[in-house]
């Protein structure tokens, strides 16, 4: 489950381009270095990628793609 909401978080990111597709591979690489146990958008934060309020509004668009996807089944 959290791998997909990752990705989920990660192609939410590079659509509205806060981050690019290349930092996210880069991201994605560092995650599973790390064995998968660092969420990817504190991943981001570290990097340098995004600030902490940028992935809070990522986490809050996630949210809402989320509860849409359950109120469709």
């Amino acid at each position: 489950m959290a791998e997909s909401n990752d990705a989920l978080l990660g192609r939410i990111a590079v659509h509205t381009k806060l981050v690019s597709p290349d930092q996210l591979n880069q991201a994605t690489a560092v995650q599973g270095r790390g064995g998968g146990r660092q969420r990817l958008g504190e991943i981001f934060v570290e990097m340098g990628f995004i600030s902490p309020a940028q992935l809070q509004k990522l986490l809050t668009a996630q949210k809402q793609v989320l509860a849409k996807q359950a109120a469709q089944r």
